[in-house]
């Protein structure tokens, strides 16, 4: 839309100054329509995740808690195989469906932040993996976003710590330092010999590749 539009429409306002600059600010309705026309492109994204399901580079969760051993093992496998996997585009963790139904299940644990995640996955990770995480807005209520941001030079992220559910225990999840994850389509499972190879000849060629650049 140009810029004569949104002034008409008013959503900015145009004004100039003694030297003949011109200058735009938005008004209190163009801030209303930007945030709803933000809201609107957040909740197609998550509908298009929906619609396709998990795949190699989005996972779904109904709920994300970390109150417990089990907890966080899970999210640590999770977030290294997203992490460690090849895929085209950006890597998300989804909060807030049904497995089964694929519907709206609820808004994300207050509790979780993104310093909590940070903090959480830099003792249990390494190397250290870079994240966003936001709450966006979603038809039927707030959905927790957490992206994953993968660095090729460092690949391939594993397990720091030992954290889990102690051996035996029904339902427990637990993972072992110096575990490697990856996923096959929507599944997780730990890198083969033939992965693990992948992975490093993408570091090495990741590495020289920035030491090419230009200072």
């Amino acid at each position: 839309m140009e810029v004569e539009g949104l002034e008409k429409l008013g959503l900015i306002d145009c004004y100039g100054t003694a030297d003949g600059a011109l200058y735009f600010r938005s008004t209190y309705r163009g801030l209303v329509w930007e945030t709803r026309r933000g809201h609107t492109l957040q909740s197609r994204m998550i509908d298009d995740f929906v619609r396709e399901w998990e795949t190699t580079s989005v996972d779904f969760k109904q709920e994300l808690r970390v109150n417990t051993a089990s907890e966080k093992a899970e999210l640590v496998k999770d977030i290294i195989a997203l992490a460690n996997t090849q895929a085209s585009g950006r890597r998300w963790l989804v909060i807030g469906f049904e497995d089964k139904t694929r519907t709206y299940h609820g808004p994300p644990d207050p509790a979780i932040t993104p310093n909590r995640l940070e903090q959480l996955l830099s003792e249990y990770i390494t190397p250290a993996v870079d994240l966003r995480y936001d709450e966006w807005d979603y038809r039927a209520g707030k959905v927790g976003m957490l992206e994953i941001l993968r660095d090729p030079r460092k690949l391939p992220y594993s397990v720091k710590q030992s954290v889990g559910a102690a051996a035996g225990q029904r339902g427990a999840k637990r993972v072992e330092a110096g575990q490697i994850f990856v996923r096959h389509s929507s599944h997780t499972a730990q890198a083969s010999e033939k992965e693990l190879l992948v992975l490093a000849e993408e570091r090495e060629w990741a590495l020289k590749a920035a030491h090419q650049l230009p200072a």
